[in-house]
């Protein structure tokens, strides 16, 4: 017996996508290479899985060479969408998965007359696992259903609109399935505390998304308990942080592209991070 494909044979894109600011912002940060980064993305998450993409260096790598890019750009355009909200932060925070409300919402609607069977794992879900556009489908069987579901990280917004609906604001400690005495701020919270130990705001960010794309987890793996710690600790690494973004931009100046992707590479593999 044949495979029956999860995934959608084509997706749609809004006529309005542009007047998204999101999504100018996008464009704004990264150019049209980061605007067509998250297309690609969307493309192939409709295509496989339907309505996520599990996100780890294998997939990164794959990716990057599919679209002619390094691992590095990618990360660096992956962060960026989580940070926009055109990728749920909690979901990726918790599971390295990348999906949103809207993607889910189009992904379990184009699917609803299908007769074939389909596990889904709740925890993945940024809609009500009790909407109509799940429980009317009868052939849809929920994992880890018995588990609480966490609502909707701050700012998960659609793809292509922006979402009228104020979703409600989650605490930090909903972020991350971490241990208790985690304690993970929010970025204005971490950022007021970084500028009182005369961080730079792109170093800070830095540090932030870092943390944030690896559950909040150090680059040995460890957890990161207690982040005022932390900021006072890496704050000497910031001089070569500062200096690799002063040799970045003279390069793209130069118009030396492989000099800038080594400095995009190293923004995740050095500096102590």
């Amino acid at each position: 017996m044949p495979k029956v494909s999860k995934g959608l044979p084509y997706f749609t894109l809004d006529t309005d996508l542009a007047s998204d600011k999101r999504v100018k912002l996008l464009k704004a940060e990264f150019g049209i290479k980061g605007f067509g980064i998250w297309v690609e993305l969307l493309r192939q998450i409709y295509a496989d899985e339907g309505f996520f993409m599990k996100w780890d260096e294998d997939t990164k790598l794959l990716f990057a060479s599919d679209v002619g890019v390094t691992g590095g750009v990618v990360d660096e355009v992956v962060n960026g969408l989580v940070r926009r909200g055109l990728f749920n932060e909690s979901v990726f925070g918790r599971f390295n998965v990348l999906t949103s409300k809207h993607i889910q919402e189009k992904y379990f609607d184009a699917i609803k007359r299908r007769s074939s069977d389909m596990e889904v794992d709740s925890r993945l879900l940024v809609i009500d696992a009790n909407a109509d556009i799940i429980a009317d489908n009868a052939n849809i069987k929920l994992l880890h259903a018995d588990i609480k579901q966490r609502p909707p990280a701050k700012g998960d917004i659609v793809e292509n609109r922006i979402d009228d609906e104020k979703e409600e604001k989650e605490s930090p400690r909903e972020k991350n399935s971490l241990s208790n005495d985690i304690d993970i701020p929010e970025w204005e919270e971490w950022w007021r505390v970084a500028q009182s130990k005369a961080y730079t705001q792109d170093y800070a960010r830095h540090l932030y998304d870092s943390l944030l794309y690896r559950g909040w987890k150090n680059k040995h793996g460890q957890e990161v308990q207690n982040w005022h710690s932390y900021l006072n600790m890496m704050h000497k690494y910031q001089r070569n942080f500062l200096s690799n973004l002063k040799e970045e931009s003279k390069s793209k100046n130069n118009g030396s592209s492989s000099t800038y992707q080594e400095k995009t590479n190293s923004r995740y593999s050095g500096h102590g991070e």
